[in-house]
């Protein structure tokens, strides 16, 4: 709280204080939105890193069952350029036979012509004379392996051809595979190369909110130090004096005060202000008249108002769901500045704080008892 009450410090003074500080102001407004918009990115390139890595998954789990088809796909391919070798030995040991079966056929043909002085032509007419002769058995007998072979052959010669055409398919889709394959690979070079791409990106932007974050904490204290020394300069108001020149103020929401000021809050840190818990909605009202000098949202408590009541004294209010004033704007004492949301505990409570010449007063001295 410490942090986010010098920060509203910063905006309050700024404000009032020469060119400057509203250079300074200019500069942490800046680094918050570079260090908001580093966060952003980070948060984007984190959600892409992330979806990223999903598809990197995909890609390695279809890569795998790829790599994994391409290798049955290749045993079969190679399984079948095997039987295409085995087939063709068979039609070559088919072929060598049958040339000896012919040539053994056409040597008992020869034979029979020169037994019988015959021509060839007339081997019919031989054949139905002497059908009891010992070489037309043998010839039919010639015929009859030479019919078998080429059936044989036949048989081979389509059995070959079906293992071709099944070879050249598998081959096709082993070719595809391996295409398939080879994209997928560098698929995942790519989304890998991304993921480190992103993950630098990450380091270097969190590396540059630590800069922003030391950058704004010494223009902070630059801010502070200009602040203390204008103080010092207008010189230092007393509660005595804004209490005799604005009167006792109002309570800024009914309620019940759940933590006093310098009452340790979590981790050691004390509180600079007040809590009070009220309900949701409740409305919240200037405790004096005075001028806004802050209102919009803040860091930590919502939507933050914040008046300057003269006399270096200012009222903080914080947790506020809704704005009914605007910087600049005067309002009265009592005036409805907004309506009461939740805290960061998710509870209804007002956070309330008074400040004179920038310090940290209890607010409990102002108020109407």
């Amino acid at each position: 709280m410490k942090n986010k009450i010098l920060i509203i410090i910063i905006f309050l003074f700024s404000i009032s204080y020469g060119e400057d500080l509203d250079t300074i102001r200019a500069k942490v407004n800046n680094i918050d939105k570079t260090i908001e918009k580093n966060k952003t990115s980070i948060v984007e390139a984190k959600k892409k890193e992330k979806e990223i890595l999903k598809k990197l998954d995909r890609i390695e789990n279809e890569l795998s069952k790829i790599t994994s088809d391409y290798s049955e796909m290749l045993k079969k391919y190679n399984t079948l350029n095997k039987n295409v070798e085995y087939a063709e030995k068979n039609l070559k040991i088919i072929d060598e036979e049958l040339l000896d079966i012919t040539l053994q056929y056409q040597n008992v043909i020869k034979k029979i012509e020169t037994k019988f002085y015959l021509q060839k032509e007339l081997l019919n007419n031989i054949e139905n004379e002497f059908k009891k002769d010992e070489y037309i058995s043998l010839l039919n007998n010639f015929k009859e392996k030479i019919s078998k072979i080429n059936y044989f052959k036949t048989k081979v010669e389509e059995v070959q051809e079906k293992i071709l055409l099944e070879k050249n398919e598998i081959g096709s889709l082993t070719k595809k595979l391996y295409i398939k394959q080879k994209e997928m690979k560098n698929k995942q070079k790519e989304h890998a190369t991304l993921v480190k791409q992103l993950k630098r990106q990450e380091y270097y932007l969190s590396n540059r909110i630590q800069v922003l974050r030391k950058e704004k904490l010494e223009a902070e204290k630059q801010i502070e130090k200009i602040i203390q020394e204008r103080a010092k300069q207008a010189g230092i108001a007393t509660v005595q004096i804004i209490l005799k020149q604005l009167g006792e103020m109002l309570v800024p929401v009914k309620g019940k005060i759940i933590k006093y000021f310098g009452e340790e809050k979590i981790n050691d840190i004390t509180m600079q202000g007040i809590e009070i818990k009220s309900y949701l909605g409740a409305d919240v009202k200037a405790i004096n008249k005075g001028k806004v000098i802050f209102a919009q949202k803040f860091s930590g408590l919502g939507n933050l108002v914040m008046i300057d009541h003269g006399y270096n004294f200012v009222s903080v209010y914080g947790n506020l769901i809704k704005l009914n004033v605007k910087e600049g704007e005067i309002v009265s004492k009592g005036e409805n500045i907004g309506l009461l949301g939740f805290s960061s505990d998710r509870e209804p409570v007002l956070y309330f704080e008074t400040r004179v010449s920038a310090v940290s007063t209890d607010p409990i001295i102002f108020l109407k008892k």
